[in-house]
């Protein structure tokens, strides 16, 4: 940051962000954390110098601390952080970043365990969004977060949902558009597979995992996700050394991500119960200390 308080400037700026994207991508909350403070107190000085460029700047960084803070489990800042992202877009009057900030919401719901809530945001903004090429990217993430949240309970619904983020991923969604969500058809591809899984059809999963390519994904958030989704197929194929593998691979795809990820401690739980040999003992006891879970059942 500039000396004496003032705002180091637009470029300054950009390489800040850019490099506090780089932390989240591999999942090092620390160094992002470090830097997205920065970047807040950076975009609030640029308000100063060019409010609607700053209110941008103000948006994007917010939607990035939601993000690292839902994935951190930490749900206050979480939603403090989309609030603030969500009062800089509707000042700007900009649908991209509204309906990025609603897919965000619905993001910090699902990850705190809220499927009503997941639900409610949503069908809320799936029902209000203009359906502009501004929100196409948006409206995608919205309807895979809404097959996600159903597919436990109304399969049927789910696949609907899938479906429709199908359409839109194959007409017009670009990457990168979207602030701490993914959204591209590898992305609904990820989506169908954990519906599957949830639904029990295992050999569904892994065909659409074949088909699914992990150079794809921006995010190690989502790398992590999909190794872990692989590592359940696995284990319910009773294949408890490829699921091991798996989630060593995810625990280095997702950083401090994997200590928080549900599917992580479901699939290290599992392993813990159904055992693994002997010589892969002290590899699951690293992995169970990632996550902060004891591992002396394994003595």
């Amino acid at each position: 940051m500039a000396p004496g308080g003032g705002f180091s400037g637009w470029s300054a700026l950009s390489g800040l962000s850019d490099l506090a994207f780089r932390q989240l991508s591999r999942g090092a909350y620390g160094e992002a954390s470090r830097l997205l403070a920065d970047l807040v107190i950076e975009a609030h000085r640029g308000l100063t110098v060019d409010r609607l460029r700053g209110l941008r700047a103000v948006a994007a960084v917010c939607l990035q601390a939601s993000g690292m803070s839902a994935d951190k489990g930490d749900a206050a800042v979480a939603w403090i952080a989309a609030d603030r992202a969500e009062r800089a877009a509707m000042e700007l009057g900009d649908a991209r970043l509204i309906g990025n900030v609603e897919v965000l919401r619905a993001h910090v719901a699902m990850r705190h365990s809220l499927p009503g809530r997941t639900r409610g945001v949503t069908a809320a903004y799936l029902a209000s969004a203009a359906e502009t090429e501004e929100t196409v990217e948006a409206r995608g993430a919205a309807h895979v977060q809404a097959a996600l949240v159903m597919s436990a309970t109304d399969g049927a619904s789910a696949r609907a949902h899938l479906a429709e983020a199908r359409e839109f991923a194959s007409h017009g969604a670009q990457d990168g558009i979207l602030v701490g969500i993914e959204f591209n058809e590898t992305i609904t591809s990820l989506a169908a597979m954990r519906c599957a899984i949830d639904e029990r059809d295992f050999d569904l999963a892994s065909s659409i995992a074949r088909e699914i390519n992990p150079d794809r994904f921006t995010l190690g958030a989502y790398q992590c996700a999909y190794l872990l989704d692989l590592a359940r197929v696995q284990l319910e194929l009773g294949r408890h050394g490829r699921a091991l593998r798996l989630a060593e691979l995810a625990a280095s795809a997702g950083g401090d991500r994997f200590a928080t990820d549900p599917a992580a401690r479901l699939v290290l739980h599992s392993l813990t119960v159904e055992g693994v040999t002997r010589g892969e003992l002290p590899r699951l006891k690293a992995l169970l200390r990632r996550i902060g879970a004891a591992s002396s059942s394994l003595e």
